[in-house]
Order: C-alpha cells, then sequence, then structure tokens
C-alpha cells in the first residue's frame, strides 16, 4: 500500500531507494503470489534449506576422511616449521608416532600446497581437495542436482526463466546475455595475455624442474 501511493508522497531519494528496495525485497520473496504458490514456495525454501545444510555438512565429513601421513622426512622438504610443527602435533593426536599428518582443513592443506616442494604429495592432496564429497560415502552429486532442480522450481513459481535471470536482475549485469556478452569480451582481451603467461610459465617449470608439460 504504501508502494502504491508513493506518488503521492514527497520523499526525497533515500527515501525512495528505501522504498523501492524494500518494495522489491518482498515481491522477490514470493508477496504478490497467490496463497496456493505461497504456500508452494515455503515448501520448496524449507527443503532447499534441509539441502544446502545436507551439502555443507557432507563437505565437512568429507573433508575430514583424508588423511596424508608423511613417513619420510625428506618429504617435508620446503614447508613452514610452524606448519610441520603442526603435522606432527595432529599425528600425535591420532596416535601416529613418528609421522606428519596433514589434511584437508586450511591451516594444514595450504602450506602445504603451497610450499611443499614434492610435486607428487601436493598433486595427491590438491586432488583430495578438490574432490571433496564426490565419489565417496558423502558424495554431493544428487544433493547437488536436487537444489539445482529446486532452484529452477522456484523460478518458474516466480515468473523467472531460470535462477540466474532472478539473481542478476538486482546485479549491473541485468541478463544473462550480457553476462554472456561481457565474457566474450573478456575473454578476446585477456586470452592472448593469458598464453604468454602459460609459455613464461612453462619456460620457468622447464628451467627450475626439468617439467615438460604442465
Amino acid at each position: 500500500a504504501v508502494y502504491d501511493d508513493r506518488e503521492n508522497h514527497d520523499y526525497n531519494d533515500v527515501e525512495k531507494t528505501l522504498l523501492e528496495d524494500t518494495y522489491k525485497g518482498f515481491v522477490r520473496s514470493g508477496a504478490l503470489l497467490s496463497e496456493e504458490k505461497q504456500e508452494k514456495l515455503k515448501e520448496l525454501n524449507q527443503k532447499s534449506s534441509t539441502l544446502s545444510t545436507k551439502f555443507s555438512n557432507n563437505l565437512i565429513q568429507s573433508s575430514a576422511l583424508y588423511e596424508l601421513r608423511i613417513t619420510d622426512e625428506r618429504d617435508l622438504s620446503g614447508i613452514p616449521d610452524t606448519a610441520i610443527e603442526g603435522a606432527k602435533q595432529a599425528a600425535l593426536d591420532k596416535g601416529y608416532e613418528n609421522e606428519w599428518l596433514f589434511t584437508l582443513d586450511f591451516p594444514s592443506y595450504i602450506p602445504f600446497i603451497t610450499y611443499a616442494d614434492n610435486r607428487a604429495l601436493r598433486e595427491q592432496i590438491w586432488k583430495a581437495f578438490s574432490n571433496r564429497a564426490y565419489g565417496d560415502k558423502f558424495d554431493n552429486t544428487q544433493t547437488l542436482q536436487k537444489i539445482m532442480k529446486l532452484r529452477n522450481e522456484k523460478m518458474k513459481l516466480m515468473g523467472y526463466d531460470t535462477y540466474a535471470d532472478f539473481v542478476l536482475e538486482e546485479r549491473m549485469a541485468k541478463t544473462t546475455q550480457q553476462v554472456i556478452d561481457f565474457l566474450d569480451k573478456l575473454k578476446a582481451a585477456y586470452k592472448p595475455g593469458a598464453q604468454k603467461d602459460l609459455e613464461e610459465l612453462k619456460a620457468f617449470a622447464q628451467k627450475t624442474a626439468g617439467i615438460d608439460e604442465i
């Protein structure tokens, strides 16, 4: 009612913006939907919330499964002393004698992936980090598919073609096509520079470590 009567009031710019944003917030939450559709939206939101929590929990539990146990002190080369001390304590806490334990928790993972000289072990822990909650008992694949399905169902209910259209409505880009056009421009502008960087990186890897292919 306040929004519909806005032309009859001498609101300043701040008040107009506040009113506009508040109104949009209500509308984007389903305030203009019929009672039946509002109930449906509420149901979809509850399901989405449950799935989002499940997704996060799976990620945490999957991460906890991974352990990189170092038994050869030479494999610690390059890693900061503080990270090594932490890995030693983590191993002792798990009952691993004369070992160093690295996990996918950031305080453990970041120093290892950043500084460890052992490329094979860096690759191993990086792959484990990249595949959290995928392919194990906490696999998030179906959960993610259900979340996407619910998002699409919510957007159809709200009158949008896709979830991207809903999000972009309040962003500078406004439409999915403008995003695609912008990305195409970026690609044309940055690809030559990126290729040059890649060649320099390849040369550096070959010179410093004898690596022929990245």
